[in-house]
């Protein structure tokens, strides 16, 4: 079910057995996942906050620009959400063929089994995204986020 949703936006998606395999051996159990106001309907929710924080798009820092975009603890969290649902728009549609953003979603992330590394990513996101849903002790900074300047040929 949950595939089949992930598939409407993001048809790329073949199979969500990463996140599974990440359900089964992590800090987030498939029980914690899927229940009632549990990790997934708190991401759901978070998501669909998107157009409230992002009326103009998410900001790109463009390659080579020295400016610096500071994203609020909302902004990051409806973004990680919408990026672990596969829910941002592909850029590259109305950029001219160009993506500017390396990975806008958790696509292959979802699919991967048999890399411990892409499981223990899927572990911080779940993590990260069960914690959204308790209280904070405290205010948490704004992550900033600065493009880096001229990078060499060879990641263009």
């Amino acid at each position: 079910m949950l595939l089949k949703r992930i598939q409407e936006y993001e048809p790329r998606v073949a199979s969500v057995n990463g996140l599974r395999v990440a359900l089964q051996s992590g800090p987030v159990t498939h029980d914690d996942f899927f229940r009632p106001s549990g990790v997934l309907h708190n991401t759901i929710v978070r998501a669909k906050q998107f157009n409230q924080y992002f009326e103009k798009g998410i900001p790109v820092l463009a390659q080579g620009e020295h400016r610096g975009v500071a994203l609020n603890q909302g902004q990051t969290a409806c973004l990680v959400a919408n990026m672990f649902l596969c829910t941002i728009p592909d850029d590259r549609s109305y950029r001219g063929g160009r993506c500017f953003l390396n990975e806008q979603n958790f696509a292959s992330l979802l699919g991967t089994v048999g890399q411990p590394q892409e499981t223990a990513k899927l572990h911080c996101f779940l993590a990260y995204l069960r914690d959204l849903g308790r209280p904070s002790p405290s205010p948490r900074p704004a992550p900033s986020y600065f493009s880096a300047p001229n990078p060499p040929e060879s990641v263009r």
